[in-house]
């Protein structure tokens, strides 16, 4: 359903990063409402961020190496103490969030957070603790449940939704009778929700004349072909009488690996749903036995809980791509992730075997 909201409008009619906008709006919300900016500075402590119950939000504030954060928030003695990234649908840059944990201050208490759809909370948690941990600053514990990990003692890495932020602010304002406040803060759900909702995002001519970008979604579609040819080759798998295959918004080929019948596929609405990754490992009941699927892969869906996922009638894994590196590495990359989730499915098949050959030999003695 599409929100009616007048600034949700504009912002997709005119606007070519509505993110922008709506960092403006919410900036201008803080500002002008005592209640809006205690209810964010609430929202952050409740994840156990020391913070003081008043700060002063801006925008736009250029930071170290030239990293420029949405909105920052300093207390009265004008020390940075709270980062915040408001995103909809566009990627993470160079700097984010390691950069910009590193602007906050060493010897008082911050956060860095971001604000995101919250159908993208869980990829976007996933990304900013695999990046934190590349980078060796998770010092401390994660808690997913509350979107809340430890950088250090004192700094927090945090990730809100829109709908967490803007509907406390809503009661909030309601209730103190800050009716503008509130007034506003419908404007900008409204965007909100149409950004998390629209099917179609109005063309702008730079998507049009960016050839990367079908350059980019056929070197996607290709892949999936190429990586099984790949891994066939490398004796990972076999691929006889399968065929390849492809629907709306993806493109994949089946083949066979560790007696089960997967299929490799660019699938662009898992990719947008999870935020994960563009290639998926698939497995459909037409060719394969989900329980016994899901108990080979039970080590992995342990310990990679944000690359496993199930729906009615398919298990998803997803293969990760390297980055900064030429397509034949990725290829041989994805033709590794591939070996080893073989491996990962044929072993409980050994163990058997080796147990059964125990027993028989303890009998035979």
């Amino acid at each position: 359903m599409k929100s009616n909201s007048v600034l949700a409008h504009l912002a997709l009619r005119f606007a070519s990063h509505p993110e922008n906008l709506a960092t403006e709006a919410l900036a201008f919300i803080l500002k002008r409402s005592d209640v809006a900016s205690s209810v964010l500075v609430e929202l952050l402590r409740s994840r156990g961020v020391s913070l003081p119950r008043t700060l002063t939000f801006e925008t736009q504030q250029v930071g170290i190496h030239s990293a420029i954060p949405d909105m920052s928030g300093s207390d009265d003695d004008g020390t940075l103490r709270v980062v915040i990234e408001n995103k909809f649908w566009a990627g993470l840059t160079d700097n984010q969030p390691i950069t910009y944990l590193k602007q906050l201050p060493s010897s008082q208490s911050a956060v860095l957070a971001f604000i995101v759809p919250e159908s993208r909370r869980r990829a976007m948690w996933a990304e900013l603790i695999n990046r934190c941990t590349e980078a060796g600053m998770l010092e401390g514990k994660s808690d997913p449940s509350r979107w809340s990990a430890d950088i250090t003692p004192l700094h927090k890495l945090i990730v809100l939704s829109w709908v967490e932020v803007l509907s406390a602010i809503s009661v909030a304002t309601a209730e103190q009778g800050d009716l503008t406040a509130h007034t506003d803060v419908g404007q900008l759900r409204g965007l909100c929700e149409r950004m998390d909702n629209e099917t179609f995002r109005p063309l702008d001519r730079e998507e049009l004349t960016n050839l990367e970008f079908p350059r980019r979604l056929m070197d996607f579609a290709a892949l999936p072909s190429d990586v099984v040819t790949a891994a066939v080759a490398a004796g990972v798998c076999e691929a006889k009488g399968v065929r390849e295959t492809g629907s709306r918004y993806e493109a994949g080929k089946y083949f066979q690996l560790a007696g089960f019948t997967p299929r490799l596929a660019f699938d662009a609405s898992a990719w947008r749903e999870h935020g994960v990754s563009p290639m998926w490992l698939r497995f459909y009941p037409e060719y394969n036995k989900l329980s016994e699927v899901r108990g080979r892969l039970s080590a992995l869906r342990a310990g990679f809980p944000c690359g496993y996922f199930e729906s009615p009638g398919v298990i998803s894994v997803a293969l990760h791509l390297k980055v900064g590196v030429e397509r034949d590495a990725v290829i041989t990359d994805l033709v590794q992730q591939i070996r080893d989730i073989g491996i990962m499915m044929r072993r409980i098949d050994d163990s058997a075997s080796d147990a059964g050959m125990a027993a028989a030999n303890a009998s035979s003695n």
